[in-house]
């Protein structure tokens, strides 16, 4: 299980080599990493594979949990008018971000902020925001909401919690929209 704000894998090596850094492709996107150091889901590859086909031309696209660039770049690398800021709290991610926007030659269409999402994220411009994180998303949607654009937009939130509790997540959801005077529909 992953801990903490900075989403640390419990992992540690109990044989081999020292070097655990990897290159992991996906769908043309390069992501190096280290699995001892930082969070990377294979379960939610489908979701990340399908934000090229969400993503539209010249969109600003916001990924409020960055990590070393998952949503991020597979929204950058959907088409070259679309700008992506990535905001990431862990420095060790961080690190990996800069290097795959780097690797998979994105520099122009991706801007990555170190630091907390409720505290650095641009406010009204986000056609499409992406919560990749799994633990208390709801807290961080009023933050997402003030990134949105005036003329509105999509906000991917991600959440793991009990089924017996959706539709108290639903109303929570619609809630916090309509204190932001925003329609929400969640599906």
């Amino acid at each position: 299980p992953t801990t903490g704000m900075e989403r640390l894998p419990s992992y540690r090596l109990i044989a081999g080599i020292c070097n655990t850094e990897t290159v992991y492709t996906e769908g043309g996107v390069l992501f190096r990493l280290d699995p001892l150091h930082i969070t990377f889901s294979a379960g939610n590859k489908h979701e990340r594979l399908l934000v090229r086909n969400q993503v539209r031309p010249g969109e600003n696209v916001i990924d409020m949990f960055a990590c070393v660039g998952q949503f991020a770049l597979h929204a950058a690398a959907s088409a070259q008018d679309v700008r992506v800021t990535a905001i990431e709290i862990s420095k060790t991610a961080f690190d990996y971000l800069i290097a795959n926007i780097s690797m998979n030659n994105l520099e122009d269409r991706v801007l990555p902020i170190l630091g907390d999402c409720r505290e650095k994220h641009p406010c009204g411009v986000a056609n499409r925001v992406y919560m990749g994180y799994l633990h208390d998303t709801i807290e961080y949607l009023p933050h997402a909401l003030q990134t949105l654009s005036p003329s509105g937009g999509m906000i991917h939130m991600h959440m793991s919690h009990p089924e017996k509790i959706c539709n108290q997540i639903r109303g929570k959801i619609g809630e916090t929209c309509e204190e932001f005077g925003v329609s929400s529909d969640v599906q």
